[in-house]
Parts: structure tokens; sequence; C-alpha cells
């Protein structure tokens, strides 16, 4: 699932925020998909979020997370078991593409 509704939308919102989770979710893999192509194997949210201002969008780490969190439920990435600092200060675990798929 891309959107949450935590919030109880419905009708033509709710359709808006769903397909605009969809679509960052859809964003957020080609970055990763780039990135362990060309230079980066390993992934934390907050290197997508950097990675998505350098290009110039704004997202919420929340959203990020998400994303992040569903393309690892559909098996689109995997965490790898290990952890690094976030910009919080606070552990963020790594993920890297699902090659397995």
């Amino acid at each position: 699932m891309s959107y949450y509704n935590t919030t109880h939308e419905t009708g033509e919102l709710l359709k808006t925020k769903v397909v605009k989770a969809e679509s960052l979710k859809k964003r957020i893999l080609k970055r990763i998909i780039f990135c362990t192509n060309n230079y980066l194997k390993f992934n934390t949210s907050s290197s997508i979020l950097h990675l998505c201002q350098f290009n110039g969008k704004k997202y919420p780490i929340t959203s990020i997370r998400r994303a992040i969190s569903d393309l690892v439920s559909e098996g689109e990435l995997v965490y790898t078991g290990k952890k690094t600092t976030g910009m919080y200060g606070s552990p963020e675990r790594l993920v890297k593409l699902n090659t397995n798929k």
C-alpha cells in the first residue's frame, strides 16, 4: 500500500494522495537503481532525501521512509541488517536493491 489513509480521506482527495504516494515510490526506486548502478550500493532514507533535494525535489522524510518500507514489503529492496547514523542522529537501516528478484 503506497498511502496509509490515517486521516480518513475520501473521493478525489484520496485518489490524489494515493497517486502521489505511488509516484514517489517509483521515483525513489529509480534513484536507488541509479545509485546502485553507478556509485552507491546501500542507501538510507536520509541519503535518498538528500539526493532528492540535490535534484530540486522536497519530500517529507516520513514519506521517503514509507516508500522505502513499501518497497521492502514488495520485494524491490531489502534491509542489509546494518545501520548508520541518520541526519537527526538516530540510527537508520541500510537498504539495497534486491538482486534475488
